[in-house]
């Protein structure tokens, strides 16, 4: 008799798709950004929630934190404001806009 081991499931909660996390990654980089990952935990469930946040190369600002909606990617700024955008290509691109 064959044993099988009951698959691996994930926690539950929302994170980001690797893809995105390498563009973000990637996108810090060439800004001179600093990228952390945290994780913020529900505090009477087992979800969690993934935010991307970006602070100055130094460490000491924080500039923006992200994190993925159901369907969008919600931007936090220094300030408080937040934007949601479809996409981490569409919030990066709001974030520095391209030089022409």
């Amino acid at each position: 008799m064959e044993r099988t081991s009951p698959p691996i499931m994930p926690p539950p909660g929302s994170s980001f798709e690797m893809p995105d996390l390498i563009l973000l990654q990637a996108w810090a980089a060439f800004h001179d950004f600093r990228m952390m990952l945290r994780l913020d935990f529900c505090g009477n469930c087992d979800a969690h929630e993934e935010l991307v946040v970006f602070r100055t190369a130094t460490g000491g600002s924080r500039l923006w934190t992200l994190w993925r909606a159901v369907d969008r990617i919600i931007v936090q700024t220094a300030d408080g404001n937040h934007e949601q955008f479809e996409s981490v290509a569409d919030a990066i691109d709001q974030l520095v806009p391209c030089e022409p």
